[in-house]
């Protein structure tokens, strides 16, 4: 993931174990929502308030 996309290696980790498990994402940062509609998991983002 890290070297797919310009994000850091914290949400490239997060990424590559949804994409490696089956799980989904649940977050608001921007990084890991540019990129989700090129992957193969799913991300539900957190609505701003």
């Amino acid at each position: 993931m890290k070297g797919s996309y310009s994000i850091s290696y914290a949400d490239a980790f997060a990424l590559g174990l949804a994409r490696e498990f089956g799980g989904e994402l649940v977050t608001r940062d921007p990084e890991i929502l540019r990129v989700t509609g090129a992957a193969e998991f799913t991300v539900h983002p957190i609505p701003e308030e």
